[in-house]
């Protein structure tokens, strides 16, 4: 009768642990709007020196998760988190007192097509467009270190979900063993 229990009781655990496991679907990046665009964490620590007058502060939480209006952030419900909008357009948020590169998912300036240049009349490939990268059509190189990030993300949490578990199935087999 022990036994039952005590399996009954492990099995129940165990079902707890694994609904605890798996993360909310609606889950935001960190997310900052500045002058009207959001920008999102590339988790990327950057070494600059952030002069003072350039600093600025989040003014309010989004409760929903997408920020909506300047100054407001998803990531701190603490206001005044400091970011700054560097030279060049780059925006970095003092997170963990590291200066965080946010990007946004617009294209900030349009590039040229050079993989296709004209010689008078005729058209000629450069060697630049010889060696350019095949991207998906509409793709970002922030779209592909965004989702290289959320694998790396989710396979760390499938690694200390599975220590978990094996952590878990160890204490219930001592447990066991004891019956």
């Amino acid at each position: 009768m022990k036994k039952w229990i005590a399996a009954t009781l492990c099995l129940a655990l165990v079902f707890l642990l694994v609904s605890c496991g798996n993360p909310k679907s609606g889950d935001c990046p960190a997310t900052i709007m500045v002058n009207g665009t959001n920008y999102y964490s590339t988790g990327n620590a950057v070494p600059v020196e952030v002069d003072e007058s350039a600093i600025q502060y989040t003014t309010s939480y989004a409760e929903d998760g997408v920020p909506k209006k300047d100054g407001e952030a998803n990531f701190n419900r603490d206001t005044g988190n400091p970011y700054a909008v560097l030279e060049g357009g780059m925006v970095v948020v003092l997170i963990d007192n590291e200066w965080i590169e946010f990007k946004s998912k617009k294209p900030t300036t349009p590039q040229p097509n050079t993989e296709h240049q004209t010689v008078g009349s005729r058209p000629v490939r450069t060697v630049r467009g010889l060696f350019l990268p095949k991207i998906k059509k509409g793709a970002t190189t922030h779209d592909e270190e965004e989702n290289a990030a959320g694998r790396q993300a989710r396979r760390r949490k499938s690694a200390a979900y599975a220590a978990r578990v094996e952590a878990f199935t160890k204490i219930c087999y001592n447990f066991l063993k004891k019956f």
